[in-house]
């Protein structure tokens, strides 16, 4: 079994992502691994999450779109203005 420790130590909020692992100078091919060994999945490009961690589509959209801007209901939603989730994103 693989260690994965420094892995795991870059994710945060259970998703990690492939440019911060690259940051620390640690190689790609741990994600690969990861993977494999199902300690991680892959999300969209770049973007892993924990096997446990929560899947919220909101965060993971705006991890891929960083100039994303909320607004309307999907606003009102976050804020607890509403109880009803927008159908779309």
């Amino acid at each position: 079994m693989r260690n994965y420790t420094k892995l795991l130590s870059v994710a945060k909020n259970g998703i990690v992502r492939a440019k911060d692992l690259t940051a620390l100078k640690v190689s790609r091919d741990y994600l690969k691994y990861a993977v494999q060994d199902g300690i991680i999945e892959k999300v969209a490009h770049g973007i892993y999450i924990e096997k446990n961690g929560c899947k919220d589509q909101l965060f993971l959209f705006q991890i891929k779109n960083s100039r994303l801007i909320f607004s309307c209901f999907t606003s009102a939603y976050l804020l607890d203005m509403t109880t009803r989730d927008s159908e779309k994103i």
